[in-house]
């Protein structure tokens, strides 16, 4: 997909590109996403700067981008103009969340952006509500390791008052004293995503992110058949905590008033890559989950 999921004229949102295009645009930008053991106590609070301040940031490298990292960036939200040049995979165009007749706090929320400097890392941690993910990589490279679901107990989990999802110990608590036998029988998967590759990590499934150089990432939950019922029990769960006036009530109001066909937007014919991505107009509403195996408009011989 890697020469389809941009525009041409986007430079492979190269930072010289960003910081031109979209330098002025305030953003979040967190400074704490560190290894475990140089992490410290400090709480994952972000700072707003401006994108070309970041950007240059990184450029300049050191120290003071250890642990820099812009992320999950709603572009829907925050960066609206980038979305004229960041595709997303079909694969994911038939989420749910987009056939709703009334919009929700998730209507506009994906694709997001992620931005680290080499050695950043999130935590080990769980998607809410049971969300499928997928993550494209536009350049860089992260090792994601994987977690079975049905082995998240053993990665010592706790769900703090007043929330439904689990937190998880830092690796290096995991791995050292008691909890270290229980974390070496977790079955996982370590893989590389290099540039240009698509990953898709199902849902509840806890897994742990390393930047392993600079990188460059969009990424999306999304929510299909086959995640339907656990997300619903999750959302509901959390609506009953959040209260009637909660933003989650109004995504299960919308979810639960559409009967949805588990099948709409899957095909199993073999398509040329140019028809594996969608512009983002046609994400949204689901238009694209609605499309025969051709595109509209578009000559399937490859004319």
């Amino acid at each position: 997909l890697a020469s389809h999921m941009l525009s041409s004229e986007c430079c492979g949102l190269s930072r010289e590109w960003l910081s031109a295009n979209f330098g002025e645009k305030c953003v979040a930008v967190y400074r704490n996403f560190k290894d475990p053991q140089s992490r410290g106590a400090a709480d994952d609070k972000a700072e707003l700067m401006r994108l070309h301040e970041a950007l240059a940031l990184l450029r300049r490298g050191g120290e003071e981008v250890n642990g820099l990292y812009l992320y999950d960036l709603s572009l829907p939200l925050q960066l609206p103009g980038l979305l004229e040049h960041v595709h997303i995979p079909r694969y994911f165009a038939h989420c749910y969340l987009q056939q709703t007749r009334d919009l929700h706090c998730f209507s506009r929320s994906w694709p997001t952006l992620f931005i680290g400097a080499k050695g950043s890392q999130a935590k080990l941690h769980v998607d809410q509500w049971n969300g499928h993910f997928w993550m494209h990589m536009i350049s860089g490279r992260k090792k994601w390791t994987i977690f079975h679901p049905e082995d998240a107990h053993l990665l010592r989990p706790t769900v703090p008052e007043r929330r439904h999802h689990p937190v998880f110990p830092s690796i290096n608590e995991l791995t050292s004293g008691d909890a270290s036998s229980d974390f070496a029988r977790a079955r996982r998967l370590e893989v590389v995503l290099e540039e240009g590759e698509t990953l898709f990590v199902p849902g509840g499934t806890p897994h742990l992110v390393v930047n392993l150089t600079d990188s460059v990432a969009v990424a999306g939950n999304f929510l299909d058949e086959s995640n339907f019922d656990a997300a619903m029990a999750d959302m509901r769960a959390m609506a009953a905590q959040e209260g009637a006036s909660g933003s989650i009530a109004g995504v299960l109001a919308a979810l639960d008033e559409i009967e949805f066909e588990p099948d709409l937007g899957l095909h199993q014919d073999c398509l040329d890559p140019r028809f594996l991505v969608v512009k983002y107009r046609d994400f949204i509403g689901g238009a694209a989950a609605r499309w025969d195996p051709i595109p509209p408009g578009e000559d399937g011989d490859g004319a």
